[in-house]
């Protein structure tokens, strides 16, 4: 039996490679209005930001409160440097482990966990990046 059921939204950003493809963008393009939109719905929305391969790769989550601030305060307003949210985020094993598993991130909100889930008669399927389900073992 179903007890509770929790969504977190979260935006997938990746970093674009530069015009000679030697190298990776020093910034991340973020869409404000995009953002916003997330916010407007919960305040439990995350970026999850990938990283090129590297001896150091990783996935980072960042809020999307705080990369909303972090772009507006950016100087182009659609876009914020890469360190900055290197040093503003958590590792996604971090996020994952303490967030998610913690029932520290998630709303509870039916309308928020009906975006996640989808609606099939909108033609809109179940977004889900990671399902998960804590069972109680039983005495």
């Amino acid at each position: 039996k179903t007890v509770i059921e929790r969504a977190t939204l979260v935006q997938v950003k990746k970093r674009s490679g530069t015009e000679s493809g030697k190298s990776f963008s020093t910034t991340l393009g973020i869409n404000l209005q995009q953002c916003e939109d997330m916010l407007t719905q919960t305040e439990h929305a995350y970026y999850l930001f990938t990283t090129p391969v590297s001896t150091r790769s990783m996935l980072w989550v960042a809020p999307a409160r705080l990369v909303r601030n972090l772009v507006q305060l950016n100087t182009s307003k659609a876009s914020v440097p890469v360190a900055q949210v290197r040093d503003a985020s958590c590792s996604y094993a971090d996020f994952f482990l303490h967030y998610l598993v913690g029932l520290w991130a998630g709303d509870e909100d039916e309308d928020i966990v009906a975006i996640a889930n989808g609606d099939p008669r909108r033609g809109r399927t179940p977004r889900h990046i990671v399902d998960i389900e804590i069972r109680r073992q039983s005495d």
